[in-house]
């Protein structure tokens, strides 16, 4: 995975824009912008990094972290 893409699974957007509409309403859910790399010899083959499920909240998981850890999720 690399770490300067802007690439995302449709099934990871589609999850993201789920989670953002049940916990503040779907007027609240962005557009996606669809970046598109406009460099010639790009590796768009890559998916950015990205947490395993957006489902995890911080207050949810803050248990399973330690202190520095908790800190770098809010």
């Amino acid at each position: 995975m690399r770490t300067d893409s802007v690439n995302l699974s449709v099934e990871a957007v589609e999850e993201i824009r789920a989670l953002i509409a049940e916990n503040y309403g779907a007027k609240n859910v962005p557009k996606n912008p669809g970046y598109l790399n406009q460099i010639k010899n790009a590796q768009e083959a890559h998916e950015a990094i990205r947490p395993t499920s957006p489902r995890h909240l911080p207050n949810q998981i803050k248990n399973y972290l330690s202190v520095e850890q908790y800190k770098c999720t809010i």
